[in-house]
């Protein structure tokens, strides 16, 4: 063990019987939040992140689960190759943005890079 209590490693879920998405089985990763740190991140993995419309359905789907935050959307190739807020290359670290307005019961997805 590295010192860390057990509680602060990453857990791995499953996500294929709940968020189905064009037939592939979606996989999360979600870090513990800390007492002190308010937020906490959830990654979840898709097949083709240049696939619009997979990109649209999970969304959808993690919608239908009941997430209502704030979603943004950075695909793991910008973490490989150091692609953060702040890069030499001012290149936006998040492809898509999806906030849901609770009035309207309804998300919009913004993109970074072209039309979605």
């Amino acid at each position: 063990m590295d010192g860390l209590s057990e509680s602060r490693h990453p857990r791995r879920l499953d996500l294929g019987e709940d968020i189905p998405c064009n037939n592939h089985r979606s996989t999360a990763k979600v870090s513990t939040a800390e007492k002190d740190e308010p937020r906490h991140v959830i990654c979840v993995y898709n097949e083709n992140f240049t696939d619009n419309a997979e990109v649209r359905e999970l969304e959808s789907r993690l919608r239908a689960i009941g997430i209502r935050c704030t979603m943004q959307y950075k695909p793991d190739v910008f973490t490989y190759l150091g692609v953060y807020r702040g890069n030499e290359w001012n290149l936006r670290p998040v492809m898509y943005v999806s906030d849901f307005d609770l009035r309207k019961n309804s998300s919009t997805i913004v993109s970074n890079y072209d039309q979605v």
